[in-house]
């Protein structure tokens, strides 16, 4: 399989992960039918258990993912997806609100000879959790998430 890196979504350091609690990193949303991967990037750590859900869900060693160390997982989020085939919203980039179809026709706003598709729903936002696979270790993990798509290839 071949994945197209869409954007990186930030880092959960091995500082952080010290304490051996629970820590999460807001993902926001994410577009319709992509994937989180989740990368251990230190490769001295001894591995994590991950957690990706729309309410914050706290990780456990019960209810995660484990992440093995100097690996990468493929996640998607718990719970309800955006999907461009259910009644989730579709993210807009460049924050303009609508999307423009030219050259009429159809439905939506029409503005002139452009008709617009308005979008008015809130986004779903992601938060992932982790935590240290061995409490107390002293090889504490460091987490890269990003967000990928499939490429047919």
């Amino acid at each position: 399989m071949i994945y197209k890196l869409i954007s990186t979504k930030g880092e959960i350091t091995a500082t952080t992960l010290g304490d051996d609690a629970a820590h999460s990193l807001t993902i926001g949303a994410i577009s319709p039918h992509s994937y989180l991967r989740v990368s251990e990037i230190d490769g001295a750590g001894d591995g994590a258990f991950v957690k990706i859900t729309a309410a914050g869900t706290a990780v456990t060693t019960t209810n995660g993912t484990y992440l093995p160390p100097a690996s990468a997982i493929t996640l998607v989020p718990e719970g309800e997806r955006p999907s461009i085939l259910s009644d989730s919203p579709i993210g807009l980039e460049d924050g303009l609100g609508s999307i423009r179809l030219e050259g009429g026709g159809g439905s939506g706003n029409s503005v002139g000879r452009f008709n617009f598709l308005s979008y008015d729903r809130g986004l779903t936002g992601y938060t992932i959790s982790a935590l240290n696979s061995t409490a107390g270790g002293s090889n504490d993990c460091h987490i890269l998430v990003e967000e990928v798509a499939l490429v047919n290839g």
